[in-house]
């Protein structure tokens, strides 16, 4: 894996987490940080570490706990929660293709 990849694996990884605490708060009607604290007593970890995972992902073996909580309320798939180097690529690709429209338009 590659510089670039590793970088965008980091931060699909962190943005993923933050949808999901977004998404407990929205179906749980509660606030933001109460989401956290939901989060964290589901996958027995400090609300710390969720807090922290918003940088650099859920690690691999709080996965399915999270999926676990997430699905009560609608689908979600692994891959949303722990994106790959392949989803990396792809959103790699995605920003190349952008930045050759604008520099083209």
């Amino acid at each position: 894996m590659n510089e670039q990849q590793e970088a965008m694996l980091l931060a699909l990884r962190g943005l993923a987490v933050r949808a999901a605490i977004r998404h407990v708060a929205m179906f749980e009607g509660i606030e933001y940080r109460p989401a956290i604290k939901l989060i964290a007593d589901h996958c027995n970890v400090l609300a710390l570490d969720v807090v922290k995972w918003r940088e650099f992902g859920v690690p691999s073996d709080k996965v399915d706990l999270l999926l676990e909580l997430l699905n009560r309320y609608s689908p979600w798939a692994r891959h949303q929660l722990r994106p790959r180097v392949r989803e990396a690529d792809i959103w790699l690709r995605v920003e190349t293709a952008q930045e050759e429209q604008a520099r083209a338009a």
